[in-house]
């Protein structure tokens, strides 16, 4: 299932700093982060008994749930970033990735991508990235904030 917080335009102009996109581009942008799981009932039993057995995890489910449930941590960071830049933020399974994204060269899982206004994807935050923010949702979205001012 896909989870996504959607926000209209950007309020505050002031959050855009000298070289970011502007107001409008950021009304038009999509921030999609992709778990290292299917989303299906036996995928998440896969990754259940991979993670318990194998030592196996997804740095980005780490981010967003806790042992059971998604971390409210996760749902006030998302909720106020996505109102603050104006951005959709989507968390999707590795089967609900959109074609054209799974077809970008530097595809990866788990990972962080922009959908930029003029159709094309970049990654923004890889498996090691993610991993340094030690399952915390405020330093995901600190970074995340830093890697929105780079984007071009």
């Amino acid at each position: 299932m896909t989870w996504a917080y959607s926000i209209g335009r950007l309020d505050n102009p002031s959050l855009c700093h000298d070289g970011q996109m502007s107001p409008q581009e950021l009304a038009r942008t999509r921030i999609i982060g992709v778990y290292n799981a299917r989303g299906t009932v036996l995928g998440e039993l896969n990754y259940l008994l991979r993670r318990t057995f194998a030592g196996e995890h997804c740095a980005l489910c780490d981010i967003t749930h806790g042992s059971v449930r998604r971390r409210p941590a996760w749902d006030r960071c998302a909720e106020s970033f996505s109102t603050a830049h104006a951005v959709d933020i989507e968390l999707v399974h590795l089967d609900e990735v959109p074609v054209e994204l799974g077809q970008i060269a530097d595809f990866t899982a788990p990972a962080v991508f922009v959908h930029k206004p003029d159709g094309t994807y970049e990654l923004l935050l890889g498996n090691e990235e993610l991993q340094s923010c030690h399952h915390a949702p405020e330093q995901f979205f600190i970074m995340l904030e830093q890697k929105i001012g780079s984007i071009s």
